[in-house]
């Protein structure tokens, strides 16, 4: 078990025999918690599962991690399911922010539908404890929204009415369904 406190002695002689001697402690904080992994997944989330798209897509990281702290170096993504050659690829930006230590990776996808598993396979903090690098599975949503009903109406004098005249602001109501949440 390595030593919380380590003791130096110095001694120092000069052509003449003269010495002096002069102790000098150092205190160090040991650090065993392992990084913990507080959101892994896509900017497109909808009731918790992750979405990924074809074309452009960025998978988040954020890490809680108490200690020596992390390093860009310390965090690897295998995003090999996503094609392309793209297992082991490292961040292309990490951040220290408040409270984690928050990653990126951008990358095209050209796939199909369905699901595909994506995870780390590095999570190691700066004093080299190693974190849980457990995959996790995305849905690929390749569809777009069904549009069920439309309505338009005008509006005047904060009245609604079933048709528009000149000066009226335009109301429309819109139902739609989509698997992966929608965006208005």
């Amino acid at each position: 078990k390595p030593a919380e406190t380590i003791s130096i002695q110095i001694t120092a002689k000069d052509q003449y025999g003269n010495s002096a001697q002069k102790t000098v402690s150092r205190s160090f904080t040991k650090d065993a918690v392992t990084p913990e992994v507080v959101f892994f997944g896509s900017e497109h989330t909808y009731q918790s599962i992750s979405y990924l798209r074809k074309g452009d897509n960025r998978i988040l990281l954020s890490v809680k991690e108490q200690g020596a702290g992390m390093s860009t170096n310390g965090v690897v993504a295998n995003l090999e399911a996503v094609g392309g050659g793209k297992a082991d690829l490292p961040s292309e930006d990490c951040v220290q922010g408040t409270t984690t230590f928050d990653c990126y990776w951008d990358f095209m996808y050209s796939g199909s539908g369905g699901e595909i598993s994506l995870g780390l396979s590095t999570l190691v903090d700066n004093a080299g404890n190693e974190g849980k690098k457990e995959g996790v599975l995305f849905k690929v949503d390749t569809s777009g929204p069904t549009v069920r009903k439309i309505e338009l109406s005008g509006v005047a004098d904060n009245a609604e009415h079933d048709y528009l005249q000149s000066g009226d602001k335009l109301k429309w109501k819109l139902t739609a369904v989509a698997s992966s949440g929608l965006a208005v």
